[in-house]
């Protein structure tokens, strides 16, 4: 009656029968807070994967001088017997790199080897060859091999003509 009674708030109300639930009771979770360790985990994944992919591009780059997907190749036999005139670089690189054809001899001056037409000389031999056997009648039979010689063979130029002692009345066989 008048006021004599109490009052209890309740704290949830819980739902029970045909189509209003179960006796279990069920936890939900409110999606608010950051999981650190689980954003951690998501992220280290994609950025792992992202720097092993990145190292082997890397390797390839070192190891073969440019990327698998843009690899040259030449044929190291086509124009070989006029290499050193003839070839840009990057067929000299790969060549030399991949066959030893085509590789940079090692500069002596006149001394320094010429392969030309699949055949090793040095130079001051080419020279003397020259004026002895293509020029042998002209009178300036050195001057015109040596010019020869070096645009067969540009590695030549580190020789001087009077370095070479060409003498066009003596072969050299």
């Amino acid at each position: 009656g008048h006021g004599q009674g109490t009052f209890e708030p309740v704290q949830s109300y819980n739902y029970v029968g045909q189509g209003r639930g179960s006796f279990e009771k069920e936890v939900f979770v409110t999606p608010g807070q950051w999981n650190m360790q689980k954003v951690v985990v998501c992220l280290s994944v994609p950025l792992g994967l992202l720097v092993l992919g990145l190292g082997f591009l890397l390797i390839n780059l070192l190891r073969f001088g440019g990327p698998f997907w843009m690899s040259t190749s030449y044929d190291c036999d086509q124009g070989l017997d006029n290499w050193a005139a003839s070839w840009d670089n990057s067929k000299k690189d790969y060549c030399c790199k991949s066959e030893q054809k085509g590789c940079m001899p090692q500069i002596k001056g006149c001394q320094t080897d010429c392969n030309y037409q699949r055949r090793t000389a040095t130079c001051a031999s080419r020279i003397q060859w020259g004026a002895t056997h293509l020029f042998a009648q002209h009178p300036t039979a050195c001057a015109e091999a040596y010019k020869k010689v070096v645009s067969e063979c540009p590695f030549c130029s580190s020789c001087n003509l009077a370095q070479a002692f060409c003498h066009p009345a003596l072969p050299i066989r």
